[in-house]
């Protein structure tokens, strides 16, 4: 397992069959980050299928309150407040939680 935060790492986190535990460690590994990275205005990213986001949401909600998380995706905000989404919208939180086709369109751009 590879996250921004541990030396020699390229960022990146597994993605594999269901039931394995990478929820608990992804979020371990923020609340790592939230503690090495303080006073930092970028965000991580974590992104997932479209319809796993509010699940991500509900358990960052249940195992780590405090992290500061936000799903970027069409179907957590207003058209208006896409369009109006800039780098500094996002200064403060510890996460920003998008979908795998919202991120790749962002690539295409």
């Amino acid at each position: 397992m590879a996250c921004a935060c541990c030396p020699g790492s390229a960022g990146r986190l597994p993605g594999d069959d269901m039931g394995l535990g990478k929820t608990i460690q992804v979020l371990s590994l923020l609340v790592l980050a939230q503690g090495r990275h303080a006073g930092d205005d970028a965000p991580s990213l974590l992104v997932a299928p479209a319809s796993l986001l509010a699940n991500w949401a509900a358990e960052i909600a249940r195992f780590v309150p405090g992290l500061k998380a936000r799903i970027v995706h069409p179907s957590a905000m207003s058209a208006e407040e896409a369009k109006q989404l800039t780098p500094a919208g996002l200064a403060g939180l510890d996460l920003a939680i998008t979908s795998l086709w919202l991120a790749a369109a962002a690539c295409r751009r």
